[in-house]
């Protein structure tokens, strides 16, 4: 994985008006998505959401959560506990922010997410984005989000 990438990817992103279609593609409640890349994401979400819903899902961890989208969702529509990990600090403060803005709270967690020194079975689910084409070994990387998981968690 190449961190350099991932830096410098996070570091153009701040939190000026010119920057919010980059630094939020969440949906609000009552919302509809308007650009591609929240259409994208709004459909992860309700994919996810269907399968959390049928596993009773109540705390959640994201894994490579970059801003943190997908966990807002979590928070803000089905009011599920969360936690983000990334490797980047950049990303969590932008999640950080996102969270607040919507007045949501969080977990956050700077780790690699093969290795993430978390507690072993704390997570009913374990979810993720566009991650794993990221990392050299997926085998860690599933073995890592399967250690988080609780019994029966997904």
């Amino acid at each position: 994985m190449d961190n350099n990438l991932f830096k410098s990817k996070w570091s153009g992103i701040g939190f000026s008006q010119k920057d919010t279609d980059e630094k939020v593609l969440f949906v609000d409640i009552g919302r509809e998505p308007e650009t591609q890349r929240q259409i994208n994401l709004y459909y992860y979400f309700l994919f996810i959401k269907d399968i959390l819903q049928k596993a009773q899902a109540k705390d959640v961890l994201e894994i490579g959560c970059g801003r943190g989208t997908i966990s807002l969702y979590l928070a803000r529509h089905l009011n599920l506990k969360v936690s983000l990990l990334d490797l980047e600090p950049g990303a969590l403060a932008i999640a950080k922010r996102n969270f607040e803005d919507y007045g949501q709270a969080a977990n956050y967690y700077v780790g690699d997410a093969c290795h993430t020194n978390l507690k072993n079975e704390a997570f009913d689910a374990v979810v993720s984005i566009g991650l794993a084409e990221h990392i050299d070994n997926t085998w860690q990387l599933f073995k890592e989000q399967y250690r988080l998981l609780k019994p029966g968690g997904v």
